[in-house]
């Protein structure tokens, strides 16, 4: 809740600093200007947009148990993990779909 609540505070004060530069580009008719944070403003907001739409993942208690006990003999991270076990398990579907 409160990262999210961080998130939107941090997209507001791009917002608003991406919309008060436009509005100054226009004022002292400097159209690059303008434009120039009107293209930064779509693109954070594209961004943003794509970071929104990704949930997180909920792992199963018992695969989650496995990956820290791993973690902390192996000393590798858990995410390093993650993306390995993810890796060979679909190496392991494509061998088994002739791919």
């Amino acid at each position: 809740m409160i990262e999210r609540l961080t998130q939107r505070t941090m997209f507001l004060t791009f917002a608003v600093l991406c919309i008060a530069g436009i509005i100054d580009g226009i004022r002292v008719d400097s159209p690059s200007t303008a434009v120039l944070f009107g293209m930064v403003f779509v693109v954070g907001a594209a961004i943003g947009r794509q970071r929104a739409s990704s949930r997180p993942v909920h792992v199963r208690p018992d695969l989650r148990e496995w990956l820290d006990d791993t973690a902390s003999l192996t000393g590798e991270s858990i995410e390093e993990l993650s993306n390995a076990a993810l890796s060979s398990y679909r190496a392991g579907l494509g061998s088994h779909h002739g791919g």
